[in-house]
């Protein structure tokens, strides 16, 4: 059995490979768990007016279409989506109270996603992220890893087009490219259909990234060490 293990030695081993694109929500530090706290706590309230729990998470869905993404765009969809319900002052202010914690959470790291950051000196390193540019750079500067980077490009959306005009601003052609995510859809089909390299960090609570059918040609793993010990495994040979 070809595993992950001799796929991932075998992009590490290969000498054409010159720059790495890493994700960063959900791929180096944990992000949706707390998206999924505010979620439950709408869906907890709602219950005690006899709306369910899925038609809430509906309307939301469709309310933050409406707003820029991220955090402050996902707080501003709740508030406005909170307006069209006769809730108490309590209950508002119970929401609000929760909804400053989510913007002020802290930034946690995937096991092992820093350390083998540093193990990828020898390449170019891009930081390609969707979101508002002044969250995701104060969430990078939370976690400690900007150093880990020579680039950061923050992105209103991520997909195939976006990942084209990144590489060739960037310089650099799929057959030399890695790219680290969490999401099939906005991290691994898009590198697929540049001819890049990927592997996909598919972690438990990846539930948002699990969002298409993987291509064959990406390489699967549930954590980071097991990309830090392929590439140590690599170097070391």
């Amino acid at each position: 059995m070809y595993g992950a293990h001799s796929k991932l030695l075998e992009i590490f081993r290969n000498p054409d490979i010159k720059l790495i694109c890493v994700d960063a929500d959900d791929t180096l530090w944990y992000d949706s768990r707390y998206f999924r706290r505010i979620e439950q706590l709408l869906v907890s309230c709602c219950e005690n007016d006899h709306i369910l729990g899925v038609r809430i998470l509906e309307m939301l869905d469709r309310e933050r279409k409406n707003h820029s993404p991220g955090e402050h765009g996902f707080a501003a969809s709740v508030c406005e989506l909170v307006k069209s319900f006769s809730w108490s002052t309590d209950r508002v202010a119970k929401l609000e109270v929760e909804l400053q914690k989510f913007l002020s959470h802290p930034v946690e790291l995937l096991p092992r996603a820093k350390e083998t950051l540093s193990l990828f000196q020898t390449y170019h390193r891009v930081l390609l992220t969707k979101g508002q540019e002044p969250e995701q750079r104060h969430k990078l500067a939370k976690s400690g890893l900007s150093e880990a980077f020579d680039r950061i490009v923050v992105l209103n959306k991520k997909g195939v087009k976006e990942l084209t005009e990144v590489l060739s601003d960037v310089g650099f052609a799929g057959k030399h490219v890695l790219v680290i995510g969490n999401s099939i859809q906005h991290d691994i089909v898009p590198a697929i259909k540049n001819n890049a390299y990927a592997i996909y960090v598919n972690h438990p609570e990846n539930t948002h990234g699990r969002n298409g059918m993987l291509p064959d040609d990406a390489v699967e793993v549930e954590e980071w060490e097991e990309i830090e010990n392929a590439l140590k495994s690599a170097i070391a040979s």
